[in-house]
């Protein structure tokens, strides 16, 4: 417990940034896991998200195929349930009654909040790596590892009367990695959406960003609006900031070409970078998130061997946009992480990390 003291110690007297962390509480969701240590076994916390009211959080974990949910209060588990694999990515349906899943059982997993119950499996035919519903949760956006992003419609509030196939499969391009086969697939690693609903944007091993019109993709249309980057290496994370004007963006690092890791914003309205920063001391950068006011840009990941334990990026929204050369971000010390996710006021932030642990944390102004 003397990590979690040290942290909250650093975390009451490190900021003059406007933007700091309090952490309220700490659980490990992976019984593969150990808080603050790697270890060579898989492990992972992939994923956590608030319900809609913002009373639970939903877990899925790499190492012990875990789906948990626990009371957002207090970080006490209400239930946990085994999946038949690696679980990457959850969320809630809009009235909070029901856990949506993917990962490597290459189906799109349904579960009762109440109980964990399992109600629905749509098949995928490859490993979920990230899944979101659109403003209006009229629609559930997908991308796997078979390098398609899937739209799916999901009218009303059972789960159980919604389409059994997607309503649009889009390809988002060979893989261009370094040492990948020609042809091969390029894996959709996040999915994200415009706040009007209008667009769709992925993130793929292919290095690229695409920007897709739903409308588009519905009626079987020529989809792709614009495609933004490349990066270095395989596009792990995309988030658009609040006002829909920024698409940020993280990637791992290319040890054969000996390109670091990378963090970039672009312009969504022509694709142009805006900044793009190289990272040498991270291996990749696994998430983004902006506040949800806007002023502020969080990426996290994990941190090559023989530097900090692991850290969160923090920029000032205003730097970004206002200085001609990357500013330099404030690190926040946590340990290797996989997912960020605010709260809808910004007052909470959930954090999900490596060694298989979900951490809430008050965000001080």
């Amino acid at each position: 417990m003397h990590r979690f003291l040290l942290l909250a110690l650093l975390s009451s007297t490190a900021c003059v940034h406007a933007f700091n962390l309090e952490l309220l509480w700490a659980k490990m969701v992976d019984d593969e896991g150990e808080f603050d240590v790697d270890l060579p076994t898989p492990q992972s916390c992939e994923n956590a998200e608030f319900s809609p009211d913002e009373t639970l959080v939903a877990t899925v974990a790499k190492g012990d195929f875990t789906t948990r949910l626990l009371r957002a209060e207090d970080g006490r588990q209400l239930w946990s349930v085994k999946e038949e694999g690696e679980t990457e990515c959850i969320t809630f349906t809009a009235d909070g009654k029901f856990i949506l899943n993917g990962g490597e059982n290459n189906a799109l997993r349904v579960r009762r909040v109440e109980d964990g119950v399992e109600i629905l499996s749509l098949p995928v035919g490859a490993s979920i790596e990230g899944l979101r519903f659109s403003p209006d949760y009229q629609l559930l956006a997908t991308g796997d590892e078979a390098g398609k992003v899937r739209i799916w419609r999901t009218p009303g509030s059972d789960p159980r009367q919604w389409p059994r196939e997607p309503a649009a499969i889009l390809a988002h391009g060979e893989d261009e990695n370094a040492g990948g086969p020609k042809g091969q697939h390029a894996d959709v690693n996040q999915v994200d959406w415009s706040a009007d609903g209008r667009f769709l944007f992925s993130g793929s091993r292919s290095r690229w960003l695409k920007q897709w019109e739903v409308a588009a993709a519905l009626k079987g249309g020529q989809a792709e609006v614009r495609r933004f980057g490349p990066l270095h290496a395989s596009i792990k994370c995309a988030r658009l900031s609040p006002d829909g004007a920024l698409l940020a963006a993280g990637c791992g690092h290319d040890p054969q070409k000996k390109l670091p890791a990378q963090v970039a914003i672009f312009r969504v309205a022509d694709g142009q970078p805006v900044l793009v920063w190289d990272f040498p001391d991270f291996q990749v950068f696994e998430t983004v998130a902006w506040t949800p006011d806007g002023k502020h840009l969080i990426a996290g990941g994990d941190v090559l061997a023989g530097g900090e334990q692991g850290c969160l990026a923090i920029w000032k929204t205003d730097d970004l946009l206002t200085k001609s050369k990357p500013p330099v971000p404030r690190r926040f010390p946590v340990h290797n992480q996989e997912y960020l996710f605010f709260s809808k006021d910004g007052s909470r932030l959930l954090t999900s990390h490596q060694d298989g642990s979900v951490r809430l944390w008050k965000v001080l102004p």
